[in-house]
């Protein structure tokens, strides 16, 4: 029997303080509920991500996890209704049109190459179906920006753009329908983002820049609402394009395969919108069998791939090593019991043969399972440090301190059970040679620890094999550790306040921290003004921190935290 996951992404709203505007669309999330309701009537488990749930680390997360579990054989259906974009591809490996077109989630823009770098996790014999609702138009405004060099206009690319948006504009007011907008994010507006996000955007370019010289695995079939250099556009209730889609798989009496079905789908919406024709790709292995099949369907003919593997090398639970023994596979060690009285446990990391660990923590081992956690996993319950923004997902460290805030949440628990899976690359979109500890099928044999709440149990505990004075989550003084620094009274870094005292407070300590603990190659000067180089001193320090590179200090997060470490205002106490 076949396994269907499906993703659905409906954005009516972006952030504000991202784009300049919350740029609203009105048929968006209608969009990924009705194809949620589609996905789920043909046996899809569904996960539907709306407006401020979008985000790119969400969106990531659920793919990966797809691609971790799906055998040959399975299917994963994915659909994106909301603005598009492009930004400039300044890699070798440029598009045609000069641009990297792009998905315009809630937090950032997804570039196509990021999405090429997540199909690559699929094995073979997973099947991979995408609907893009939304526009690009990378061509027209590549075109646009030629025509003004042609005649040596001075016009700067920022009038341009404007430029660019008129003429859209010009397009949509032809309609006559007065709730019609194009899902296209206004050239000015990509611009402004991209500018102003320039190093991040091209720090993705370039870890990316040779991502489709490498073969998929996977067969994926691609309809998207438009060509590069079209519209698409929304009609208030739904998308043009996911309304024909609708209207073509008529509840489930479409019986043909999935090349006619965008044949189909194409003539109704050119009746309706000369100028929007849905496009069709498909790219991978073992096509022709994929597009033969009807849309949708789960168990369909064809599937599994005779002489495909159904052992999955980038699944989570696959601890096999394949026959070769230079494998080693890794290992948590955890104390048997713990007493909360001792503050908060530590446990020493083996990875083995990788370098690179996540760590997952559950009082159930069913939650191990991602289709058993998706529907019953909760804060309470379970803690996957690729699913919290306060972690990395790319831990080095031989030690691991559960956070404070996750603590907290855990210790009521009666057990704990803990893992890690591990991964060669250091490269957060990709997994190379990911093995773990325990399958979810053998989740009840991970090392686990009993949690003992009673404050009589004496907290000198020998099982706990490390080290328990732990600087952890915020600034207080509790024995363990002196705090010596003044606190942030706001954020510091991308889309922050940025107020003069803090980014001042923030240089003076990352002129302490040595260059070998992610300090500034040379120092910054200590003039509360925030600019490319405290910013860069920041995410360069959550780098090598192992934290997440968002290039942002919160007070008290786990940034200003090891920041004040680093720096040496934080000192270990020998009380």
């Amino acid at each position: 029997m076949a396994r269907g996951i499906s993703l659905h992404i409906g954005i009516n709203e972006v952030d504000p303080a991202v784009y300049g505007s919350k740029l609203p669309l009105s048929g968006c999330v209608n969009d990924a509920n009705d194809l949620s309701r589609i996905a789920g009537r043909q046996g899809y488990e569904t996960t539907i991500l709306l407006d401020n749930q979008a985000t790119s680390s969400s969106i990531t997360q659920q793919i990966t996890r797809a691609a971790s579990t799906l055998q040959n054989g399975d299917i994963f259906f994915i659909s994106y209704s909301g603005h598009g974009s492009s930004i400039p591809n300044t890699t070798s490996d440029s598009e045609s049109d000069g641009q990297d077109e792009s998905w315009v989630l809630y937090n950032r823009q997804f570039l196509d190459d990021e999405l090429y770098s997540l199909w690559l996790r699929f094995n073979e014999g997973v099947r991979v179906f995408v609907l893009s609702d939304s526009c690009h138009s990378g061509t027209m405004l590549k075109s646009m920006i030629l025509n003004q060099k042609m005649k040596r206009s001075k016009m700067s690319l920022k009038t341009i753009t404007k430029n660019f948006d008129k003429e859209v504009l010009k397009i949509v007011n032809k309609e006559t329908e007065e709730n019609v907008k194009v899902r296209l994010l206004p050239a000015e507006k990509s611009y402004e983002n991209y500018v102003n996000n320039q190093e991040f955007y091209q720090e993705i370019q370039y870890r990316n820049s040779n991502i489709k010289s490498q073969t998929l695995k996977a067969s994926i079939i691609l309809i998207s609402g438009c060509q590069d250099h079209q519209f698409s556009y929304d009609y208030g209730t739904n998308g043009l394009f996911t309304s024909k889609v609708k209207e073509t798989w008529n509840s489930g009496s479409y019986t043909k395969n999935y090349s006619q079905f965008h044949r189909d789908i194409k003539q109704k919406v050119l009746t309706q919108q000369s100028d929007q024709e849905p496009n069709f790709m498909s790219i991978g292995s073992n096509l022709s069998t994929f597009t033969g099949n009807k849309p949708f369907i789960v168990n369909a003919p064809g599937w599994p791939i005779t002489g495909v593997s159904n052992d999955n090398n980038n699944n989570t639970d696959n601890n096999n090593n394949n026959g070769n023994n230079s494998v080693e596979i890794p290992r948590v060690i955890v104390p048997n019991t713990w007493n909360i009285a001792d503050g908060i446990p530590e446990f020493e990391i083996i990875t083995g043969t990788n370098n690179y660990y996540y760590i997952e923590i559950v009082n159930d081992e069913q939650l191990f399972d991602y289709g058993y956690w998706r529907n019953n996993g909760n804060a309470q319950n379970s803690f996957f440090s690729w699913d919290d923004s306060t972690v990395s997902n790319r831990l080095t460290n031989n030690r691991f301190s559960i956070p404070l805030h996750i603590w907290n949440q855990l210790k009521e628990s009666t057990t704990l059970y803990v893992r890690i899976g591990t991964t060669s690359s250091a490269n957060e979109s990709e997994w190379e040679n990911h093995i773990v500890s325990e399958s979810s099928a053998t989740g009840g044999q991970a090392p686990s620890m009993q949690i003992i709440s009673s404050s009589n149990t004496s907290g000198n505990n020998s099982n706990n094999p490390v080290n328990n004075n732990n600087p952890i989550d915020n600034g207080s003084v509790n024995g363990d550790y002196t705090d010596l620094s003044q606190d942030l009274t706001s954020s510091v870094g991308a889309r922050s306040e940025n107020n003069s005292s803090d980014v001042l407070l923030v240089q003076s300590l990352f002129n302490k921290v040595p260059i070998s603990e992610g300090g500034p190659t040379t120092q910054l000067k200590e003039d509360g003004k925030y600019g490319s180089k405290t910013r860069n001193t920041i995410t360069r320090f959550q780098r090598k921190q192992d934290l997440v590179a968002s290039g942002r200090i919160e007070p008290n997060d786990l940034t200003f935290t090891q920041l004040k470490l680093k720096s040496g205002v934080v000192r270990l106490c020998s009380v």
